[in-house]
């Protein structure tokens, strides 16, 4: 193609012929990174090359990112010109478009490019909203993939749960008893020690390969096996014979799977060596292959451990936040507000330069984003796993009415998981999806219309080609409103051919990420990507391979490649491609890369049975929507692949023209750095070095004036050196040279007045940040006069011309030396020096304060999450305390042993409180729902309205509105509270809840109270005869006391009604009673020995009356001599009028 352009060049229709270039170098014009501020320095320095007639002497253009904006305008400009008919070109054409360039910001060509400096958002708050429209549009799209997912993932866990629990539950016994109060752990975990047999048999099996063995190490090995069976087999006759119970339950099982172990170990060996044993290779060489080929099946083991205990850890959160008490709206509120924090910082902590301090540590950024970006990852995966278990158990509960329908619940989440499944099989074919839901298309768009558009001749009135350079009237700037693309603004890659009309050759440089295929090896891991060139006609080069045609038709443009050059925002990014980052990106929607289909079209009958089985994968969009999210990218043929920002891998642009052993290389250094640390040109001698063996030597003139723009690269960022231009050499492979000139945006003085003043108001320019992509009509004209006046500086004293020539090394030496050494950057001026600085004087005098969004901001977002969430922790402690000290006067109140109208005018009044004290005039359920789960408010609440209704103090007013429906249905647990308002725990145990049975606490004079009474035994065997006669004293002893029951046998419920029926009698609180074991396994404390007998507990004397009096009544005959009436130990907290009864697991 060069050579095409050549003879296009000295082809003429008339005049004079134009000069032969074949013995002339290859010259090379880099644009590199930098977004619309790179966009605007590269065009005013192609203009003043045009205006030198020097642009058309560079046979390649290389652009990254924003210099390919410019880039492409350039190239779609010589296209448009070139023959349309196929036949060739001629040097008038190029010559005429380089002559118009020259005086490019007076044409309609430059007034576009000025009129879009704020492509993105064009029309202002118009141009905002409908790219908002579109971020959320394709963000809920996104999210709606990754919420199946998750909810695919929680139906999975709820099958799994509730199959192990079934089982568990129907032998609980033994479950507490193999498990002790490890019966919480998260059910995955169960099958972490499934791994340990596997991880114990391949270590054996490395242990027992000797250094030389031999077929006596096989007879031995195999002897040790026959021991070790011996060993186990004999091990299992003593535990089977040993009837005594001496052994743990645990000895037989552990011994016997770590013989099976030894023995599995032993036996895996000896097939590894078998498989690997030659009689050509020496005993140690295949002994290593065995240890490798031994050990790498420990790593995916390792690496199935960490997901069984992550995704245990998420189950159980999930289970917590759903079922026990945790707040899935308080949970999903931090996600979010840690999700927008994490928006705001990604630009900046994705930049590769930025550190903080952590723990007195320094930190890079890019670590501390990868880490947040995980920790979000957990928490939406808990997120939709809460909502899959809200779908699968909770929902089902409400509708069964029961605690845990599991049949319901696990047809419900087979159903689930189908659906989800059906719904990722149905639209896995559409991959098309995921590049129409990232931020890909609105950014295409906006880049073709402003930068493609400026070369399109349809945009104006209907005139020759080249009418875009013609110059406009005085005083007449355009005033068309770009709203939407035109035809003509983009052309097919295929189609694309500037050089046709004495262009230069456009590469576009690109990043195909990769972080899954390792054949390159640890420089890879490095990398984590890979250069990929475009070429005119649609040729493509991966890395440094040779190029050639890509496997199928390229249906892409120049416009879509420009933009996915410019992707500097994508979950791939590269070196710096992070799991943790790409998901951050991910979440944020902040999504620009752009999958490649790379599958040739070879026919399918020519494809083996294993590649048409991979081409008909129906997951294949869920499965490229996980690899995105998880930053996990290849470039195998015959696959997608991710591109991104050409500058994730080299930014300059530059590489691809050492690929081709440019002799001139002129490299416009725009990316952002504000420090002059010369990150990209050092990335660029890096790879160079190892990927070409080229070495890059920087040098510094022999004779340089101090108001010189050449000098070395410490006079470039020196704040008193007038220098923003340096030379390389440049030493290839092959033992050609080359020279390369560095362009680095710097101010210098002789700069126009505008100018210094901007950069008076602006500190940072001209090094703004790649995240400012709105440039205003100052700014804009800024950075394109400075690229105007450094590319006039490349023209004085015929620099390139000397530099690109045959003499060009002759030249370099003998006004060149190489720059080693580092000069101080406050080093005083030499003798004679004009200029002090970079800016005039006056310019110091102004300070100005800046601000940027980046860390700073980020903090400030952080710490007014922290003080939400330290607000929301402060009222909830509050709330509780409340709630605390409510229940705790409704309690006294009983505990006073008043039964009077006054007391219970003060009780009546103080729950009519808990409904009104929110809000007057309405039921808060939010507030009131801790009451509702309340046994003792439900016992105080049972009570006083079974009071107002027996009592003449009924017609109170307090009781009357007590009575009343609407405060009724606010404080009553009403029938389904165990499946509503009941917890549900881990292994499907129910922690009790009211049941909303009157009579769980109420008299037993009530209506209901009688008719469920009718259906029981009237009192227990044996105390029937003495429990009549002292009700009355007992009465007397036991009014208000709360009596608190404690069993170890869930079948103690029903048996114990009755006695519970005559403390009730008595005057006694009764709460229902507490179920020992399930409190154990909800705990995870191990489970407390049963009492042999009954024991009352007092906390004070008034408790150890009524305890003495039920000993002495109120239990069954059979325990009455051997029940104990015991103090509260003084160690715990007494409560007042308060008594515990410990009852034994078996009743007579």
């Amino acid at each position: 193609m060069v050579q095409e352009r050549r003879q296009t060049l000295c082809r003429t229709s008339d005049g004079p012929p134009a000069p032969n270039l074949d013995g002339h170098g290859l010259w090379g014009l880099a644009l590199s990174g930098g977004g619309i501020r790179s966009a605007i320095f590269c065009f005013g320095l192609i203009k003043a090359l045009a205006g030198q007639r020097l642009l058309n002497r560079f046979d390649v253009l290389s652009t990254v990112s924003g210099g390919g904006y410019i880039g492409s305008a350039l190239g779609r400009l010589f296209d448009a010109a070139k023959p349309a008919d196929g036949t060739p070109g001629h040097g008038q054409t190029a010559a005429h478009i380089e002559r118009q360039l020259g005086q490019a910001d007076a044409t309609w060509f430059g007034h576009w490019l000025r009129a879009n400096g704020r492509y993105l958002f064009p029309q202002s708050a118009n141009g905002v909203v409908y790219a908002l429209v579109i971020y959320l549009r394709n963000l809920l799209a996104i999210h709606v993939e990754i919420g199946v997912l998750g909810l695919l993932v929680g139906a999975v866990l709820a099958v799994l749960n509730l199959s192990v629990w079934t089982l568990g539950l129907e032998h609980v016994s033994n479950w507490d008893t193999w498990m002790g109060h490890r019966t919480a752990w998260p059910t995955l975990w169960l099958l972490l020690p499934a791994l340990a047999l596997p991880v114990g048999t391949y270590a054996c099996a490395y242990w027992s390969v000797g250094e030389r063995p031999g077929p006596a190490w096989r007879r031995l090995r195999w002897f040790h096996t026959a021991i070790w069976v011996g060993v186990m087999a004999a091990s299992a006759l003593l535990g089977w014979l040993d009837d005594a119970g001496r052994w743990p339950a645990w000895f037989a099982p552990v011994g016997l799977g770590a013989g099976a172990m030894w023995v599995s170990g032993h036996l895996l060996a000896l097939r590894t060596v078998a498989a690997h044993q030659s009689a050509d290779v020496p005993p140690h060489a295949w002994a290593e292959a065995v240890r490798r080929d031994l050990t790498v099946p420990l790593e995916r083991l390792g690496q199935w451990g960490v997901a069984l205990f992550t995704l245990g850890l998420l189950d159980r959160v999930a289970w917590y936040l759903v079922f026990e008490g945790g707040s899935v709206t308080l949970f999903s509120t931090v996600l979010a507000l840690l999700a927008m924090a994490a928006r705001a910082g990604i630009p900046r902590w994705t930049s590769g330069d930025g550190t903080t301090s952590l723990a007195g540590r320094s930190v890079s950024l890019v670590t501390l984003a990868h880490w947040l970006g995980l920790g979000l990852l957990g928490m939406l995966c808990i997120v939709w796993v809460c909502a899959a278990y809200a779908l699968v158990i909770r929902y089902t509960a409400l509708m069964t009415g029961t605690s845990l329908d599991v049949a319901a619940s696990l047809g419900a989440a087979c159903a689930l998981a189908l659906t989800c499944l059906a719904y990722m099989a149905g639209t896995g074919w559409s991959v098309d999806f995921l590049n129409l839901s990232s931020l890909h298309g609105f950014y295409r768009s906006r880049l073709v219309r402003a930068f493609l558009g400026a070369a399109n001749p349809q945009r104006l009135p209907a005139t020759p080609a080249s009418s875009v350079l013609q110059r406009t009237p005085a005083g007449q700037p355009i005033t068309t409103v770009v709203r939407q693309d035109a035809p003509g603004d983009d052309v097919l890659m295929t189609d694309y051919a500037p050089h046709r009309a004495g262009g230069p050759v456009h590469l576009l440089n690109i990043c195909a990420n990769q972080t899954l295929d390792q054949a390159n090896g640890l420089l890879n891991q490095d990398r984590q990507g890979q250069g990929l060139t475009l070429a005119p006609h649609g040729h493509i080069r991966l890395g440094l391979r040779g190029w050639q045609r890509p496997p199928r038709a390229m249906p892409e443009t120049l416009g879509l490649w420009m933009a996915v050059s410019g992707a500097a925002l994508a979950p791939g990014l590269g070196s710096m491609t992070r799991t943790g980052i790409s998901v951050l990106t991910m979440i944020a929607g902040l999504r620009l890369g752009y999958w490649w289909d790379c599958r040739d079209e070879t026919p399918t009958t020519a494809r083996s049975w294993r590649e048409r089985l991979g081409r008909l994968n129906p997951l294949r969009k869920t499965r490229l929507v996980t690899q995105e999210m998880l930053g996990k990218f290849d470039t195998r043929p015959d696959s997608y692949w991710y591109l991104s920002d050409g500058g994730h891998f080299e930014n300059t642009g530059a590489y691809a023209l050492l690929a081709e052993r440019a002799r001139l290389i002129v490299v416009a250094d725009c990316g952002a750095d504000p420090t002059y640390a010369f990150a990209d040109l050092e990335n660029l001698v890096r790879k160079a070095r190892i990927d070409m063996g080229v070495k890059i030597t920087f040098m510094r003139p022999t004779h340089n004036a101090p108001a010189s723009v050449l000098g070395g690269l410490d006079d470039l960022a020196s704040p008193e050196s007038q220098a923003c231009i340096s030379v390389a050499h440049i030493a290839y492979a092959t033992g050609e040279e080359g020279v390369m000139v560095v362009v680095k945006p710097n101010m210098y003085q002789g700069l126009p007045v505008d100018l210094a003043n901007f950069k008076r108001d602006n500190p940072d320019f001209p090094q703004q940040t790649t995240t400012d992509q709105s440039f205003d009509e100052a700014q804009w004209e800024s950075y394109f006069v400075l690229g105007q006046a450094l590319g006039q500086s490349l023209g004085h004293g015929q620099l390139l011309e000397h530099l690109g020539g045959v003499q060009a090394q002759t030249h370099l030496r003998s006004h060149f030396e190489p720059d080693t050494t580092v000069r101080a950057t406050d080093t005083p001026p030499a003798a004679g020096a004009t200029a002090t600085g970079r800016t005039p004087a006056r310019t110091a005098m102004h300070p100005v304060v800046s601000a940027s969004l980046g860390l700073g901001a980020v903090a400030t977002a952080s710490l007014g999450l922290w003080q939400g969430l330290d607000t929301l922790r402060t009222d909830r402690d509050k709330a509780d305390e409340l709630q605390r000290s409510t229940l705790q006067q409704l309690v006294d109140g009983y505990a006073s042993g008043q039964r009077n109208a006054t007391q219970l005018g003060a009780t009546a009044a103080r729950l009519i409180g808990l409904v009104t004290q929110p809000a007057d005039g309405g039921c808060d359920e939010a507030s009131t729902a801790w009451f509702r789960r309340s046994s003792l408010g439900q016992c105080v609440l049972q009570d006083t309205l079974q009071r107002c209704s027996d009592t003449p103090a009924s017609n109170t007013l307090l009781c009357k509105m007590l009575l009343s429906p609407d405060v009724l249905s606010c404080l009553r647990a009403g029938p389904g509270a165990t499946a509503q308002g009941g917890r549900l725990r881990y292994w499907g145990v129910q922690e009790e809840a009211p049941s909303g049975d009157w009579d769980e606490c109420g008299s037993s004079n009530s209506s209901t109270a009688a008719a469920v009474a009718a259906t029981r035994p009237t009192a227990a065997p044996g105390a029937a005869t003495r429990a009549s006669p002292a009700t009355e004293a007992t009465t007397q002893v036991c009014a208000g006391v709360v009596i608190h029951s404690q069993v170890f046998n869930p079948l103690q419920r029903e048996r114990l009604r009755t006695y519970r029926d005559l403390w009730k009698q008595a005057g006694a609180l009764v709460p229902p009673p507490v179920n020992v074991l399930a409190e154990s396994l909800r705990s995870g404390q191990p489970r407390p020995e049963a009492p042999q007998a009954v024991t009352l507990i007092y906390h004070d004397d008034t408790a150890k009356q009524c305890a003495q009096a039920i000993q002495a009544s109120m239990l069954p005959s059979a325990w009455t001599a051997s029940a104990s009436v015991q103090a509260l130990p003084s160690h715990l907290s007494a409560m007042p009028r308060t008594l515990e009864i410990r009852w034994p697991a078996t009743l007579p």
